[in-house]
């Protein structure tokens, strides 16, 4: 009998006698590498941050994160100069983001909001066609 370079389990030729203690042994070790990838992507979920990106619509988003955010940073590409910025940065309860960012249970939203308005268009978090990455901290 031949085993597979990486984790040992049987590759049986066709005059090979299978044995029972062999298919279980095969098993045993498949059943051992899932359990050991599920609870390294449990462990994943347990971040204190999420991130990503999500794309400009010029109106209003929400973006899942999986637990109410406490700190959101977001930065996205200078299209003039493409060059990367951060500095987009809101906090709950900064008065002059309120209006554009609000934190929900599970996401996070963005407005966009035109200068003009009354409210102070910068930092733009939801320019149409505009990539952004955030980091989402809980």
């Amino acid at each position: 009998m031949n085993y597979t370079q990486n984790y040992h389990l049987p590759q049986w030729e066709e005059n090979d006698r299978v044995m029972r203690t062999d298919f279980n042994s095969a098993m045993a070790a498949l059943e051992d590498g899932l359990t050991d990838n599920a609870e390294t992507a449990a462990k994943a979920l347990e971040l204190p941050y999420a991130t990503g990106t999500y794309t400009g619509n010029g109106d209003t988003i929400s973006i899942q994160t999986g637990f109410r955010p406490r700190f959101l940073i977001v930065s996205a590409q200078d299209l003039v100069s493409q060059d990367y910025y951060i500095g987009r940065i809101a906090i709950i309860g900064e008065s002059n983001f309120q209006k554009m960012v609000s934190f929900h249970s599970n996401s996070f939203s963005v407005k966009w909001i035109a200068a003009g308005s009354g409210t102070p268009s910068f930092p733009r978090l939801n320019a149409a066609g505009t990539v952004y990455n955030y980091i989402a901290f809980r």
